[in-house]
């Protein structure tokens, strides 16, 4: 298993690496193994935000063209397409990009493999547009807190999309001590 703390010594050219340890995953530092810094719940909501500003220029201009079931339908594939492609293939989405964090993986290979994005993204965003898509706002709206909730009070702030894929979100870029 994989032990959680500060990357100290990471950089652009040298990232941090996984180690074994103690029975959670992370980023670690073998000089400094019992500092974990978790990415703000800011950065991961910012994240997010910046996703849903990315994607909904595109959801608003096919809206128009499409009824409502074929929309959704539509929506459930760019959405998809930009979540799972994006976290596979460079580890983090343009909104992780903007706020310094990205995915990794708590298995073998730091990044996370396709499986996995996939997991992610049917453990989140599916049900999110899969309920509002059948005019279920609010009951999507319940599902998004259960899911995200756990990020307030996760040791590493994992929320459970992250639990049933594998990985966890760390900062790409650490934050300055307050």
């Amino acid at each position: 298993m994989l032990r959680a703390c500060r990357p100290t010594t990471s950089t652009a050219t040298n990232p941090p690496v996984l180690v074994a340890g103690r029975g959670y995953p992370a980023i670690v530092s073998a000089t400094r193994p019992d500092e974990f810094v978790a990415p703000t719940f800011g950065q991961r909501l910012g994240g997010r935000i910046v996703d849903g500003l990315v994607l909904s220029p595109l959801f608003f201009l096919i809206e128009f063209e499409l009824r409502r079931g074929v929309f959704a339908v539509v929506a459930f594939g760019i959405a998809a397409g930009y979540e799972v492609g994006c976290v596979a293939i460079f580890g983090k989405t343009l909104g992780k990009h903007i706020v310094g964090t990205s995915v990794m993986s708590t298995t073998r290979d730091p990044k996370p493999e396709l499986s996995q994005a996939i997991v992610r993204f049917l453990a989140l965003g599916a049900p999110i547009i899969a309920l509002d898509a059948a005019g279920l706002r609010l009951l999507a709206e319940v599902w998004a807190a259960i899911v995200i909730v756990p990020i307030l009070h996760s040791p590493l702030h994992r929320g459970l999309h992250d639990y049933a894929a594998r990985t966890i979100v760390v900062p790409t870029r650490i934050p300055a001590p307050r």
